[in-house]
C-alpha cells in the first residue's frame, strides 16, 4: 500500500470513529436507530435501556407505574421500558418526575490562583419520539405514519397547561436543549394524552445530560458519553382505574382535553 492509499484509508476510518462516538454521546443517531453497539441495553428491548450513571453525572425518569396516586425516583425501573409502558388515557395526564445531577467536576470549582468551571459546556435534553413495537429498529417511514400509529402526546411544564414543552404530532417540538450553565433543570414535567394509540406504538420519552453544548465535533469526539434516562408511555382511549386518593395530584382528569 502505498502512502497515498494509506493516508485516504486512516481518514476514513478516523471519520467512521468520530461518527460513531458521537452517535454514542447523544444517545442515538440523527436517523434514531436504537441498539447501537455501544448503546447499552437492558429491563427490555437492547439498545434502549438507560445509562443513567458516566462520569457527566446522574439523571433519572420516573412516574406512577403502580398507579396509586404516588411517584418516587426509582418508580417502574423494571417496567419503564417494557410496553406498554405508562398508559395515559385521552382524558387525563400524569406528572412525571425528572433528576439531573452533574458530577462535581462539572460544578464550579475553586482553587488557586484560579477558578476553573467545566458546567458551561452541559446540555440538558428532553426528547420525545414513537416506537413502532412491529420492527426491530422501531423506525417508522414518516411522522404521519407515526402519528397515525402511536396517538398524539403533549409535554407541559406546568399542570395548568401554560407552558407546553413538546408536541409529538408537531416535529419542530419533539426535542428540547437547554444550557445547563443559563438554567434550572425540570423537577417533573406533566405529559397529557390526546389522541390514543394504535396497537403496536407507543413513544418513548428521554432525558439526557451530555457536554456538547457549544462544542464541534472534534470537541464531542474527545468529551464524556452522555448519560440519559428514558420511559415508554402509550396512550389509551381513557385511563386506568386509579383506586386511591390522589392529593398530589400526580393524575389530573379534564373535561375538555387539548386539540
Amino acid at each position: 500500500m502505498n502512502t497515498r492509499s494509506f493516508a485516504k484509508l486512516y481518514c476514513i476510518t478516523f471519520f467512521l470513529s468520530l461518527t460513531l462516538t458521537t452517535q454514542a454521546q447523544w444517545g442515538w443517531s440523527n436517523n434514531w436507530n436504537w441498539g447501537l453497539p455501544n448503546t447499552p441495553g437492558n429491563n427490555g428491548w437492547s439498545g434502549l435501556g438507560p445509562r443513567m450513571i458516566t462520569p457527566l453525572g446522574k439523571v433519572g425518569i420516573n412516574a406512577d407505574f403502580n398507579y396509586d396516586g404516588q411517584v418516587w425516583l426509582g418508580e417502574g425501573s423494571n417496567s419503564k421500558i417494557t410496553p406498554p409502558g405508562l398508559q395515559v388515557g385521552t382524558d387525563e395526564m400524569t406528572k412525571v418526575l425528572l433528576f439531573c445531577n452533574p458530577d462535581p467536576v462539572y460544578l464550579p470549582q475553586t482553587g488557586s490562583p484560579k477558578v476553573k468551571m467545566r458546567f458551561h459546556k452541559l446540555a440538558v435534553i428532553l426528547d420525545v419520539r414513537g416506537v413502532d413495537l412491529s420492527k426491530k429498529n422501531g423506525q417508522y417511514s414518516s411522522i404521519n405514519k407515526e402519528i397515525e400509529k402511536c396517538g398524539r402526546i403533549l409535554v407541559w411544564a406546568d399542570k395548568n397547561r401554560k407552558n407546553l414543552l413538546l408536541d409529538s404530532s408537531d416535529a419542530t417540538r419533539r426535542r428540547l436543549v437547554w444550557s445547563y450553565a443559563e438554567s434550572v433543570p425540570l423537577p417533573h414535567i406533566y405529559v397529557e394524552g390526546v389522541q390514543a394509540a394504535q396497537p403496536g406504538g407507543a413513544y418513548l420519552i428521554t432525558w439526557e445530560l451530555d457536554d456538547s453544548f457549544g462544542q464541534n465535533a472534534i470537541q464531542r469526539f474527545f468529551g464524556e458519553p452522555a448519560v440519559w434516562d428514558r420511559l415508554m408511555l402509550s396512550v389509551r382511549p381513557s385511563g386506568l382505574t386509579k383506586p386511591n386518593l390522589d392529593t398530589d395530584p400526580v393524575w389530573i382528569k379534564f373535561s375538555h382535553p387539548s386539540k
